[in-house]
């Protein structure tokens, strides 16, 4: 027969959503057994005090383990052994084991076989089923997959250093965005909670951009190449390919530029800042924070008129050319801006390329790594 204070307990554990926060078991025979139990749910408190069996031998078996969000909590384990197995084989004093797990990932030794990305998301929503071979993996290979991100972690700080060596700008805006995305992200959590709080606030597709940029980028050199073969090319036919480029990578900075006005949000205390903001509306909220230097050389005006065929070209050969911006909603034409080529040229289109660089792109992604 099962004892009231264990249906008790059971109650609280699983219908009631209790967590179990302590315990202690005291053996007084072989036959006798004294447990006393707390649990909590929000602020209420539950303490079971008994002397039943089938209590006492429920309650040995809790050991620690973590929920989705890192915290620890007391889980029943039936086999012990299983439990310390896998922790002795987590211990890695000496770091013998990540030393081998280097090794095995350079040799091209390990060749994992599942989705890593799948799997640890299936793990951080805590959604899964216990049979389920395909996660154990991130267990079974733990080792191998810490070494495979702290190979690509130093590529990435070995190619920043170099670039933030080679370019004093990429070296400021880098600065500035680490300082705004570390205020956002990294305070106040433990690290499951502040990635799983990254990704719940920030939503890009990286892999689906980093393939549009590779696409970009040749179509950009072909022009280039091209324009360089042609020689000479008239001022008002040569600056509609810079702007072409400008609006292009404006495109594709579009997300990372959505991404920083949220954390510039999120800063300033509002916790649920709008998940998708026009670009325009974003620039300009950056321009008026502290972190302007990271939007400084954008206009997204020049993106939205090569967007819709309204720019102006005024030029004559032999004398300064202008480029101007034009809002013809509603049946009228408006001047919004103007600039000269050398202002598009020399300033605000090749600066940019700086903020759409992969190295920009790939620094939101270290916070919580």
């Amino acid at each position: 027969m099962v004892s009231e204070d264990f249906k008790k307990l059971m109650e609280l554990i699983y219908q009631k959503k209790f967590k179990v926060e302590s315990y202690q078991v005291t053996i007084i025979s072989n036959k006798s057994i004294k447990t006393k139990i707390s649990l909590k749910k929000d602020s209420n408190v539950e303490t079971i005090e008994s002397h039943e069996l089938d209590l006492g031998l429920y309650v040995m078996h809790l050991k620690k383990t973590a929920n989705s969000n890192g915290h620890l909590q007391f889980t029943h384990i039936k086999n012990a052994g299983t439990y310390y197995g896998d922790i002795e084989f987590l211990v890695d004093e000496n770091r013998s084991k990540k030393r081998a797990a280097m090794e095995s990932v350079r040799s091209g030794k390990y060749q994992p076989d599942f989705d890593f990305d799948k799997e640890f998301q299936k793990l951080l929503s805590g959604k899964y089923s216990k049979y389920d071979k395909q996660i154990a993996k991130l267990k079974t290979y733990y080792y191998e997959i810490l070494a495979s991100t702290i190979i690509i972690s130093t590529s990435f700080v070995k190619l920043r250093k170099k670039v933030e060596k080679e370019d004093n700008l990429y070296a400021e805006h880098a600065s500035s965005l680490d300082d705004l995305l570390n205020k956002a992200f990294n305070k106040g959590k433990n690290a499951v909670e502040r990635l799983k709080f990254f990704k719940e606030m920030i939503k890009i597709d990286i892999e689906g951009l980093a393939s549009i940029t590779l696409v970009e980028e040749k179509f950009f050199e072909n022009q280039f190449e091209m324009l360089e073969q042609k020689g000479t090319t008239r001022g008002d036919v040569g600056i509609k390919y810079v702007l072409d480029w400008y609006r292009r990578w404006c495109e594709l900075s579009s997300d990372f530029i959505n991404a920083t006005r949220i954390a510039y949000d999120l800063i300033k205390g509002n916790s649920k800042p709008n998940e998708y903001l026009p670009y325009v509306q974003n620039v300009e909220i950056l321009k008026q924070s502290p972190y302007s230097k990271i939007v400084e050389y954008i206009d997204p005006y020049i993106r939205h008129a090569e967007s819709h065929i309204t720019t102006k070209i005024e030029y004559e050969q032999g004398r300064a050319g202008n480029v101007v911006l034009l809002d013809t909603r509603r049946g009228k034409t408006k001047e919004i801006k103007r600039y000269s080529f050398e202002q598009i040229v020399c300033e605000t289109a090749l600066k940019l390329l700086v903020l759409c660089s992969p190295e920009y792109k790939f620094m939101l992604l270290k916070i919580g790594r």
